[in-house]
């Protein structure tokens, strides 16, 4: 399913409608197996690739996954409204006044067990109950009208996309019958034209649906439709022309003379609103396979595919400019590579650490158009009117700089990117995606950061994994405050930022800052390794920016960059409390590989297997023997290689 929608994006063309119309169907298939084995079709269960029960995989979670993943190239639609619209059957019980889902076994989802189980083998039936191959499918079909309802209540006010269901009558000869026997195959036709005159041809059955589809009276979310047999004749002639609406009942359209559309009153489990939010949470789960975890080489060693890769040749600088964003900044830009290729930026670390033009060399400059930029108040970005180093404080937050992004990419002229980060630029390039994930082709990310608070004190909280491997040096980090043991990382770093605004009598702004510098750099160097690259400014060959003046003597770039960083820890990156980044992961649907060095003393492992959780068969795990530094030749090795890989997987047209 995710693979279909990536090349489906390569096609640049719209989507209107959006009909889940696939379905298996093995009505003879029990638990014990079939009946006459090697006579008629029968066994029993059969498993998706996933590990799903096959009716259950193909029928509703592939639709579920599907729907989801191009809800938003539905929004993008001109046709107003796009129309997304799954197939369903009169043998599911939807409510009590059709008579086909009554007939045995009838559809039961029971307390969805079998899906809280993970719906994984041997667990096969929703209820978890005994396998049924005839309850699997009708089971499955409650499953999609649920689904609809669903669709409906989260996002036809937020989309207008419209959402609904359609039975288009009995189609009696279809392939989804063939795993039946061969006399219900022969006699099942013949009864509906001769007898019960419900007979419905793949070719009417077409028809009926290309007008829920296109016709504008149809334009209607959160419905079930069928022909029924209550205001019908039956027969398998027809019309494709709308002839009347009655006027008393605009819910009944009348199709010719011989059979009626109408809306179906959605009851029993389908039109449980509590049981369908349950049902959408257990399938947001299951639609989320194992993550895939590659343990890149050891050092000194050759990787997984040859010899450890180094960083690409440099290109050539495309271009140099600045753009102004709001609250009076102006921020500095770099491009290079090649002016045709995939559009990709790189977020620097820190927050305040700076670009530096090595980064580039990170892509392949023949197959990337790279930008580079230093974010709000760092190298060259600063406020045009303040050379104060305080004032680069002031509007300076996670989700300023995310809108700083589109800012750039507007400016740039650029429709989709790819985006890459690392540590600090990690989390900025989450927070971007979880509020514009339409502009993501993929990600590249290195040493994982989420801004927990879990993370802050494994970073520099008194019972953190750092001050456990480092005691010595977080003492003389956080000595000078004598109830550092036994507060939090955040109020640590609190008393650090105030201190750097010439607020502490206790410590001046220099030697606080120092001290944080550090701290920082004990960690950055942990587990470095033998190709250690020390970063160039981004504006190395050009005139050095003269940095802003700042309450403490002679400051400097390093100090900048520390009062950020305090900034930034002190308010958790300004994320609203009890939210998470991989709140948001679970959408993502674009190629996202994940670098994370196993000895990274400033960003836990479990940052990064968290979040390939989180996204699931998009994520790859990339885990190395580095550290935190992008410039160990581990975490080059994989970084590389995953550009690479990333640049096959976007196809992006020129």
């Amino acid at each position: 399913v995710r693979s279909f929608v990536r090349t489906f994006r390569t096609l640049n063309i719209p989507l209107d409608a959006l009909v889940c119309n696939a379905a298996v169907y093995f009505p003879n298939a029990h638990k014990e197996g079939a009946f006459f084995p090697g006579l008629f079709p029968g066994g029993g269960p059969r498993w998706s690739a996933d590990g799903h029960e096959l009716s259950f995989a193909a029928n509703y979670l592939g639709h579920f996954l599907l729907c989801n993943l191009l809800l938003e190239d539905l929004q993008k639609s001109s046709m107003k409204p796009a129309r997304c619209i799954i197939l369903g059957t009169v043998t599911a019980s939807i409510n009590d006044k059709e008579v086909g889902g009554m007939i045995p076994p009838v559809a039961d989802l029971g307390d969805l067990s079998g899906l809280e189980a993970g719906m994984q083998k041997p667990v096969s039936m929703i209820d978890n109950g005994r396998f049924n191959g005839a309850k699997a499918y009708k089971d499955s079909k409650v499953c999609d009208v649920m689904l609809m309802r669903e669709l409906h209540k989260r996002y036809h006010e937020k989309t207008g996309v419209c959402f609904s269901s359609l039975y288009p009558g009995c189609i009696a000869e279809t392939n989804l019958f063939r795993e039946h026997y061969p006399v219900f195959r022969f006699l099942f036709p013949i009864l509906q034209k001769e007898v019960t005159n419900a007979y419905v041809s793949e070719t009417e059955a077409g028809r009926r649906l290309a007008k829920c589809v296109a016709d504008p009276a149809y334009a209607q979310s959160g419905v079930y439709f069928s022909w029924g047999g209550e205001s019908g004749t039956g027969g398998a002639g027809g019309t494709d022309a709308v002839e009347n609406m009655d006027a008393s009942n605009d819910k009944f359209l009348q199709y010719g003379s011989f059979r009626t559309l109408k809306e179906n009153e959605i009851g029993g489990e389908a039109g449980d609103d509590d049981r369908c939010r349950r049902l959408w949470n257990l399938s947001e789960k299951l639609a989320k396979p194992r993550r895939r975890v590659v343990c890149a080489a050891s050092r000194g060693k050759t990787s997984r595919t040859g010899a450890k890769r180094g960083l690409h040749s440099a290109g050539s600088v495309l271009s140099t400019g600045t753009v102004t964003v709001s609250d009076g900044f102006e921020l500095y830009y770099e491009e290079h590579g090649s002016s045709k290729g995939i559009p990709v930026v790189f977020l620097h670390g820190g927050p305040g650490a700076g670009s530096s033009r090595r980064m580039a060399q990170l892509f392949d400059s023949q197959k990337y158009r790279i930008l580079l930029f230093d974010q709000r108040g760092c190298g060259k970005s600063s406020k045009k009117d303040s050379s104060n180093a305080e004032d680069q404080l002031e509007g300076n937050t996670t989700w300023h700089l995310v809108e700083d992004l589109e800012v750039l990419r507007a400016h740039l002229k650029i429709d989709r990117w790819v985006v890459c980060g690392g540590s600090w630029g990690t989390c900025l390039a989450l927070a971007y995606a979880s509020k514009h994930p339409q502009n993501v082709l993929g990600m590249v990310l290195r040493a994982v950061f989420l801004f927990r608070n879990e993370e802050l004190e494994y970073f520099c909280g008194p019972e953190g994994d750092a001050r456990s491997k480092s005691r010595g040096a977080w003492d003389r980090f956080a000595g000078w405050l004598p109830w550092a043991k036994t507060r939090s990382a955040r109020t640590i770093a609190s008393a650090f930022r105030r201190a750097a605004l010439g607020e502490d009598s206790s410590i001046s702004p220099s030697d606080a800052l120092s001290k944080w510098r550090a701290w920082e750099n004990h960690l950055f160097s942990q587990r470095a390794t033998d190709l250690r690259l020390k970063a160039s400014s981004l504006q190395s060959d050009l005139p050095a920016a003269t940095p802003p003046k700042a309450p403490w003597p002679k400051a400097s770039k390093f100090n900048v960059q520390a009062l950020l960083t305090l900034h930034y820890v002190a308010e958790r990156g300004f994320f609203p409390e009890g939210s998470e980044l991989l709140d948001s992961a679970v959408s993502f649907n674009f190629p996202l590989k994940l670098v994370h060095g196993r000895n990274d003393c400033i960003c836990p492992v479990a940052n990064a297997k968290d979040l390939a959780r989180a996204v699931g068969p998009e994520a790859e795990l990339l885990l190395t023997d580095g550290g935190h530094s992008q410039w160990d030749s581990e975490n080059i090795d994989a970084f590389v290689r995953a550009t690479d890989q990333v640049a096959s997987e976007c196809l992006v047209s020129s």
